[in-house]
């Protein structure tokens, strides 16, 4: 096992299966059971994963000993308390609940009852789109169906395989246009961290294929909304909003065709509503936006991680509609419901979003001169180190963060920080244009900071974001406008309202 897997999976655990496992048979009762408590308590308020601060919390030499197999042990006894705790939980929402009770009952050699729950859960699967959940189920009821006189049963025996057959169909229909669907996005992704000639070309190549010339070649619901994603998202790629618009939109329709879907998949939903929401906020068309902004808030969550992707989603709406609109202070309201979420949620925070928050806040109070608290906002960003998720504002606010330090702090430590900002991109970034020549050009700078030439650099440098900001670059706004703010004296917010 690795040695922090026990540790990642304590902290993902929500509140009732944390009670339910401190009140498990492992850690009441046992030889151990103190140890095990406190081994409990300690990997639970451990931020990063410390084996020398596990180690000393073990008083007792004799468990110390067997750790690593008392870790192994706990993990196990932890997995079998969230299985049951969610099980019970999903007895009458999930088909994959059902599946799992029929194959219990099947395995107990009771035929006529696991055949019952496997209908049961077939006819669920149906009703909410779940054709991964029933091509099991029809192949459980298949199993169930050899026990029984085939003469007695067979419209339901001929009925099943049928649906069995065409059902492996759709799901190899659906896993296709999931394929391209995460490959398109994952290729948007990658715009601004690779080669954009390359990723066009696979994007491209993806929305030629055959499958994605016309909806009706998509066999299912979900195969339909995926196609309707994968669109919108190459809409978006080539600049196209407006064709992204009617994407998201027929995405949103196929999924309020089926109300039970959405009540399954709230989370996925409500992706979908965001990405509308962000379309249509580039587009400038703030009344759809708003009145969109109310029903993304609407929509009944159930469950700690489903609440937090969908807080993350409403939070970022709210601060990309505000930040379109100019109406920053407004945006700030939203401030302490986001710094206050993020604490709550804690490791359950989807890296992406708490980055794109913080980054979003950091930009907001640059603009409106809060220089202070955009450098907390970017300096949060920058204490969290090289993470796998969104590369670009991790670059960004590291480098938005230089450029407010320079006018704090202009002595020699500045130096240290232009030498462990060029290190972290070499090691981690080495693929940045705009943020290597904004570093190139803040060497320079600073030689002369104490100068009377530092309006000739700064425009130098508002000319070549120009460039960046053509191509459509996170930042690149934003970068230029701190250099023209400098270089004119000019407050942002003034220059945004003039433009």
């Amino acid at each position: 096992m690795k040695p922090d897997l026990l540790h990642r999976f304590v902290n993902a655990m929500d509140k009732g299966e944390v009670a339910a496992f401190r009140a498990s048979d492992h850690l009441q009762n046992g030889k151990w059971s103190t140890q095990r408590k406190q081994l409990f308590k300690v990997l639970l308020r451990m931020g990063q994963y410390n084996q020398s601060m596990v180690e000393e919390s073990v008083s007792n030499k004799e468990y110390l000993a067997f750790l690593t197999i008392e870790k192994h042990r706990m993990y196990e006894a932890a997995m079998a308390t969230v299985l049951d705790l969610r099980t019970r939980r999903e007895m009458k929402t999930s088909p994959w609940a059902f599946l799992q009770q029929a194959n219990t009952l099947l395995d107990m050699g009771l035929v006529e009852e696991a055949t019952l729950r496997s209908k049961e859960g077939i006819e669920l699967a149906m009703k909410i789109d779940d054709l991964f959940a029933e091509l099991q189920l029809r192949e459980m009821l298949r199993v169930c169906f050899k026990s029984v006189s085939r003469a007695k049963n067979l419209d339901q025996i001929v009925e099943n395989e049928y649906r069995l057959e065409t059902v492996v169909s759709k799901v190899a229909n659906l896993t296709r246009y999931a394929l391209i669907c995460d490959n398109m996005g994952d290729h948007q992704k990658k715009f601004r961290v690779a080669d954009d000639a390359a990723v066009r070309s696979a994007m491209d190549a993806l929305v030629t294929e055959n499958s994605m010339k016309d909806m009706s070649r998509a066999m299912s619901l979900p195969a339909q909304i995926r196609f309707a994603t994968a669109r919108a998202f190459y809409a978006e790629s080539v600049g196209n909003f407006r064709e992204a618009v009617d994407y998201w939109k027929l995405g949103l329709q196929l999924w309020e065709s089926n109300p039970d879907r959405i009540a399954y998949r709230p989370h996925f939903y409500c992706q979908n509503l965001s990405n509308l929401i962000g379309a249509l906020s580039h587009l400038g068309e703030t009344d759809q936006v708003l009145a969109l902004l109310k029903k993304l808030e609407e929509v009944p969550i159930t469950g700690r991680r489903a609440s937090m992707l969908a807080f993350c989603e409403v939070e970022l709406q709210y601060q990309l509609y505000y930040m379109n609109t100019l109406r920053l202070q407004e945006a700030l309201l939203r401030e302490k419901t986001i710094l206050n979420g993020i604490q709550v949620y804690g490791k359950l925070m989807v890296e992406s979003k708490e980055l794109a928050l913080l980054y979003n806040l950091g930009i907001v109070h640059l603009v409106l001169s809060n220089d202070q608290r955009a450098k907390d906002c970017f300096s949060r960003i920058r204490d969290k180190g090289i993470l796998h998720s969104r590369l670009d504002i991790q670059g960004l606010a590291r480098l938005f963060r230089l450029l407010l330090l320079l006018e704090e702090d202009s002595d020699d430590r500045f130096h240290y920080y232009l030498r462990n900002y060029k290190r972290t991109f070499r090691k981690g970034m080495p693929f940045y244009s705009m943020e290597n020549r904004v570093h190139q050009w803040l060497i320079k700078y600073h030689k002369g900071f104490h100068s009377s030439d530092r309006k000739p650099l700064l425009m130098e440098l508002h000319k070549k974001l120009a460039e960046f900001e053509k191509q459509r670059l996170i930042g690149a706004e934003e970068l230029r406008l701190w250099a023209l703010s400098r270089a004119t004296g000019k407050p942002i917010m003034q220059l945004l309202e003039g433009n």
